[in-house]
Parts: structure tokens; C-alpha cells; sequence
């Protein structure tokens, strides 16, 4: 029967199966042990290529948002101002007796981007979301003592700014604002306010944009 066999070996002391030949046994140990660390190291490098991988990851993706974020920037920085209307009442038209009476604009005086409608609706519907600067005018003749007309600026059918109190003779009443419009449904319009009793004429003069106006320029 076969005996097992010791070689010395520091440290520590190597037990050889019977019959082993101890530099097969010292080499196959050692290839094991090799083995391991080395799938300890790749393990371990892995990890790092691709946590590297996922912090470059990151750093793209937060690249790609800045520019995105500076896309968005420049176009609202393209945008501002680029919106620049007025239209007016050329035609004649009342103001009905003690009351409100939308001035109903028909004469496009200038539009960038054809945000007045003057044939339906009367309206301007700005078309990019932001602040816009809006005026209002209106001017009525023929005011007796003591009665007074009013301008006043309309965003979707309810009053946001209201003008200057006029009374007697020509009377002229302006209004300014800054409106923040959505840039889809929010829209304006100009009103006129009658304290008299009876109705009273716009002064329209033909073809001219002075008085009786709406005006917009934005965004901003």
C-alpha cells in the first residue's frame, strides 16, 4: 500500500497526495491560486470599467440636457420681441350708451406673424408663450360735460387693464399692460367704456392707426 509522502515547503508545509510528484502538486497550486487572484482582478477591473462606464454615461446624458437646455435658451432668446402688431378701427362704430362695446378692429397696421384676426373675431392671438407689452386706445368725439369714456384691454373675454378716464369733446383714453399670453388660446381685445346716456361715435379718420387701436410686442 502506497504511503503518502511530505516535502518541506516555507510556509506552509505541503501535503502531496501518495504517489503526487511534488513539482506537478507546487505547480498546480500555484496555477489555482493564480487563478483565483486573477478572477479576483478581473472581477475588480470590471467593476471600475464600468462604474467609469456609467459615470461617463452620466456625463453624457448631462451634456445632452445642457444642450438642450441651451437649445430651449436660444430659441426663447430668438423669440423675444419677434411677435409686432397693431391693428385699428377704420370703419365707424358706437359705443353703446352706458356700457361696455368691443371695438371691433379692422385694419391691420402692421402684424409679424399674422397673429390679427380682423375679419372674425376682432382679435389678436399671440402665437409664442411670454409677456407681451399691450396698448390699448380709444378715442370718441362729441363727449358732452360730464360723461366720460374708457379703454380698456380684454385676454379672454375677461378685463385686465384699464385706461385713462376722458371726458368732454375728443376724448382719448390709453392703456398699457404687461400680459402674460400662453401662445396658444389666450387672446385680446379691445373694449371702449360709454358713461353717457346716449351712444357716442368713434373718431375714425380713415386709414389711420392713431386712435382706436390694439397693439402687441413680445415676447419677453
Amino acid at each position: 500500500m502506497a504511503q503518502e509522502r511530505y516535502i518541506a515547503v516555507y510556509p506552509p508545509a505541503l501535503k502531496l497526495p501518495a504517489g503526487g510528484n511534488p513539482a506537478t502538486h507546487a505547480l498546480e497550486q500555484g496555477m489555482a491560486a493564480w487563478s483565483q487572484q486573477l478572477q479576483q482582478w478581473l472581477s475588480q477591473e470590471v467593476s471600475k470599467i464600468l462604474g467609469q462606464a456609467i459615470d461617463h454615461g452620466q456625463q453624457i446624458d448631462a451634456l445632452s440636457q445642457e444642450a438642450t437646455d441651451h437649445g430651449q435658451q436660444i430659441d426663447a432668446l430668438e423669440n423675444v420681441g419677434k411677435i409686432k402688431a397693431k391693428a385699428y378701427r377704420n370703419a365707424a362704430q358706437d359705443i353703446d350708451a352706458k356700457g361696455y362695446t368691443k371695438v371691433a378692429i379692422d385694419t391691420v397696421r402692421f402684424d409679424t406673424e399674422s397673429v390679427a384676426d380682423v375679419t372674425t373675431n376682432n382679435r389678436i392671438t399671440p402665437t409664442l408663450p411670454g409677456y407681451y407689452r399691450v396698448t390699448g386706445n380709444v378715442c370718441a368725439i362729441s363727449v358732452p360735460a360730464g360723461a366720460h369714456v374708457i379703454a380698456w384691454i380684454s385676454k379672454n373675454g375677461s378685463r385686465v387693464s384699464i385706461g385713462t378716464q376722458v371726458t368732454t369733446g375728443y376724448a382719448v383714453s390709453i392703456t398699457s399692460d404687461l400680459i402674460y399670453m400662453n401662445g396658444t388660446t389666450d387672446y385680446l381685445e379691445l373694449y371702449a367704456y360709454n358713461s353717457y346716456s346716449s351712444a357716442l361715435a368713434l373718431y375714425v379718420t380713415g386709414m389711420t392707426s392713431a386712435y382706436n387701436y390694439l397693439s402687441v410686442l413680445g415676447p419677453f
